[in-house]
């Protein structure tokens, strides 16, 4: 074969490896899906609280790789952003950071022309705990107990109260330590004066509220007093009884015994019950006192009582002159209340008329 026709056939064959190789790579490229594009955002390293204070962002987060379509749109991806920061919302461990889980100027958001207030609270008027989280929405109820249980009522003080904080201790962990204890809220400010009278007043109790309620109660104040009415109103009536009218009887076998009349019902006249002891008034206005002592600590000193009144309604501090005018039964010492007197003994020995 010639030198020539022997060049041509390998040339020939390199460049039919050559395409078999590009034909190959092409279709494996086409196979092959595309990897998703990736970012870095930041997600938490331990349980941290609400409203705390994110002087070392690094301390409570790390970077992580995600995909760009499952990370969220606003994301924190970088420490910087973090520094300074307070959280408005609570992070578990493994949850990532976003610009709404931040307050904006560091601290809490009061809305517009309301102010913030604490009321201390505890579990039991808390719902458990559950009326305390941040955002909540509740209905705060005032019980004040009266001189018996009937006389107890219980206020509705406000409605749609919304919880802007909760002092929920935690450990270095982030776990939660203790309960919250007082719990702040957004009232306007005549809502404040009411809050304040309140809790110098009774109990006060968070009654959680379902997202987006905006109904009002129809009954803003409920009594014990109500409660035993109602509980006599169920109560089931005495049946009356009945008379048994006995046909009459005769000796004589040739006499007929007379026609057994119809039954008859006696209806007996309703027992009414007796009346109910009339409460006395609630009082207007507590007394107190305070001492004013005249002289040294070693010689010899004199000590004036002088005594004073507090309004039950308004908080106001009255003397006891301004009391009688006000009202002059309301200054007046309250008879005092009687003590139940204890049998004697009896002493041993015959008694005076044995002895005679």
């Amino acid at each position: 074969m010639k030198p020539k026709a022997i060049i041509l056939m390998g040339l020939a064959i390199a460049c039919g490896l050559g395409a078999s190789y590009m034909t190959s790579r092409l279709l494996a490229e086409r196979s092959t899906p595309d990897e998703p594009e990736k970012v870095e955002i930041l997600f938490a390293t331990k349980n941290i609280s609400v409203h705390t204070q994110l002087v070392k962002p690094e301390e409570y987060f790390e970077k992580r790789a995600v995909s760009k379509d499952l990370a969220p749109a606003d994301a924190i991806t970088d420490f910087e952003a973090l520094k300074g920061k307070k959280l408005k919302m609570s992070r578990n461990k493994g949850e990532s950071i976003t610009a709404a889980n931040l307050y904006d100027k560091g601290g809490i958001e009061i809305p517009e022309g309301f102010q913030a207030i604490g009321v201390p609270v505890n579990l039991q008027t808390t719902a458990h705990g559950l009326a305390t989280l941040p955002g909540s929405r509740v209905d705060l109820h005032l019980t004040v107990r009266g001189q018996d249980v009937f006389g107890t009522k219980v206020y509705l003080l406000l409605e749609n109260v919304l919880v802007l904080a909760a002092d929920i201790r935690v450990t270095p962990e982030g776990d939660i330590a203790a309960p919250a204890q007082v719990v702040t809220f957004a009232l306007k400010q005549e809502d404040i004066l009411k809050a304040n009278v309140a809790m110098d007043m009774g109990t006060i109790r968070l009654i959680m509220r379902k997202y987006d309620d905006k109904t009002q109660a129809k009954i803003r104040v409920f009594t014990g007093r109500e409660i035993e009415k109602k509980d006599k109103d169920k109560e089931p009536e005495q049946p009356t009884a009945v008379a048994k009218n006995d046909p009459p009887r005769t000796e004589d076998p040739g006499v007929k015994p007379a026609v057994k009349p119809e039954m008859k019902q006696e209806v007996k006249p309703a027992v009414k019950p007796d009346p109910e002891p009339e409460l006395p008034p609630a009082p207007r206005y507590t007394k107190h006192y305070y001492d004013i002592v005249n002289g040294s600590g070693t010689g010899p000193r004199t000590v004036e009582r002088m005594y004073y009144y507090r309004s039950v309604e308004d908080g106001r501090v009255l003397t006891p002159d301004e009391v009688e005018a006000e009202s002059p039964s309301a200054a007046a010492p309250q008879p005092p209340r009687p003590t139940p007197t204890t049998p004697k003994k009896q002493q041993n020995g015959p008694r005076q008329n044995d002895a005679q």
